[in-house]
């Protein structure tokens, strides 16, 4: 009884912290707090020294290197370059040929780079683009045959990729980091769509 009445009060501390009402968002804070320092610190430690958000960020960039490179394993007998080809393709799929205009502002990646991917798929004759009936200033990219054979072929490899990335962690550790990692794609969307490269280096000092 005496651990339900400590378990209550942790409750009230972290709602009071402003916290929301989650109990996997609280069952990590109390694992933070029963937890050794070094689970939250990286292997350097002069990262670690700055503080928790730089280990954070420190990790996510590591791992972000290690999602590329496994992507590259994945996709190097195949007719796409990268992650962000398959983005494409998928968006394309998702939207039923959408204008370029409209993939160009989802895409995680700079203008030109997004144009020469559309270009690349169309030369390799996975996507077409055409002009708009409707309007002749609206270009749209459609799926080729080819491009949609491509898709359902690389569809269960991509799915094998997700848990290769995601490693050993247990579907309740899963969902665990999905909500602040949704938090954090959150701001860094918001971030993309409605400031210009010039604030954010101003702003973040970068």
């Amino acid at each position: 009884m005496d651990n339900l009445f400590t378990l209550v009060k942790y409750y009230e501390t972290y709602l009071a912290e402003g916290n929301p009402g989650d109990l996997g968002l609280f069952g990590e804070w109390l694992k933070q707090k029963h937890s050794e320092p070094s689970v939250y610190q990286s292997k350097e430690d002069r990262v670690n020294a700055v503080g928790p958000v730089v280990v954070a960020s420190y990790m996510l960039g590591s791992m972000s290197a290690y999602v590329e490179m496994w992507a590259r394993l994945t996709l190097n007998d195949e007719p796409i370059a990268g992650m962000m080809d398959w983005s494409i393709l998928k968006k394309v799929e998702e939207y039923e040929n959408p204008s370029k205009k409209m993939i160009i502002a989802e895409a995680i990646a700079e203008r030109t780079s997004c144009v020469e991917a559309i270009k690349r798929l169309v030369r390799r004759g996975i996507l077409r683009d055409e002009t708009d009936p409707d309007d002749k200033r609206v270009r749209r990219v459609f799926l080729t045959r080819e491009g949609r054979a491509l898709i359902q072929r690389l569809n269960p490899k991509m799915a094998n990729l997700g848990r290769l990335i995601i490693g050993t962690l247990s579907d309740t550790e899963a969902k665990t980091i999905i909500p602040p990692l949704k938090k954090l794609m959150g701001f860094h969307e918001n971030l993309n769509k409605t400031k210009e490269k010039k604030d954010i280096k101003k702003i973040y000092g970068v």
